[in-house]
């Protein structure tokens, strides 16, 4: 076991040895979580129902963050 796993890592690194072959890598690392961002504010601003934001936004403080984030920024307006 210790032994493919020698192997693999050996792999992974000569796969990254290459300076564009690791600037590859991160930049689909930023654009993934890029991504997972955007798909994360879609959802608490328009894929929660009404009742689940009162519900895990439920003090004044959380209140005015989500509208910071939501209303704000023009993720979330009632007309849209």
């Amino acid at each position: 076991m210790k032994t493919i796993l020698s192997v693999l890592l050996m792999a992974v690194i000569g796969l990254l040895s290459g300076c564009s072959g690791i600037e590859a890598v991160k930049i689909k690392g930023t654009e993934i979580n890029d991504g997972a961002l955007d798909n994360a504010v879609f959802i608490v601003c328009r894929g929660a129902s009404v009742g689940a934001v009162r519900r895990r936004f439920d003090t004044l403080e959380e209140a005015e963050t989500w509208r910071e984030l939501c209303q704000e920024n023009g993720e979330f307006t009632p007309n849209n």
